[in-house]
């Protein structure tokens, strides 16, 4: 697995919308997840091993752990829509700090299957309206 050092120290209230612009260009090209951890190489290891994604960005690096926990719940709740988070953040186990701020991706389908999956959920919807209002029926 892949693990880019893309991260930024600082008040995390300073660099907050840099990591958001960040989470939300990679929710365009892939899956996501955001976390936390004290050791990136041991999470990107168990990551691996379960083979559910192929890159680990580190976005944000910290000593404080009540910052690292808050700044997680934050971004998880603020992107809930678009990350594959499970549940909110910020209370996962941590080891000593140094603690990080990272995303996990993996590869998302083609967007032609993409295409394809909307398209049908998208005319089962409109068939199923057609069938409800009759709108097929001529007078």
């Amino acid at each position: 697995m892949e693990i880019l050092e893309r991260f930024k120290t600082g008040n995390k209230t300073s660099i907050k919308g840099k990591i958001q612009k960040s989470i939300v260009w990679h929710c365009e090209h892939y899956d996501v997840k955001v976390g936390i951890t004290s050791n990136p190489r041991a999470r990107a290891s168990s990551y691996r091993s379960s083979g559910s994604y192929d890159k680990m960005v580190i976005l944000y690096e910290t000593t404080s752990e009540k910052e690292i926990r808050e700044l997680e719940k934050y971004l998880v709740e603020k992107n809930w829509e678009i990350v594959n988070n499970e549940i909110g953040g910020g209370g996962g186990p941590l080891g000593k700090a140094p603690h990080f701020l990272y995303i996990i991706c993996k590869e998302r389908t083609s967007w032609t299957g993409q295409l394809v999956q909307a398209a049908m959920i998208f005319g089962g919807v409109f068939l199923g309206i057609k069938l409800l209002t009759g709108i097929n029926k001529s007078n």
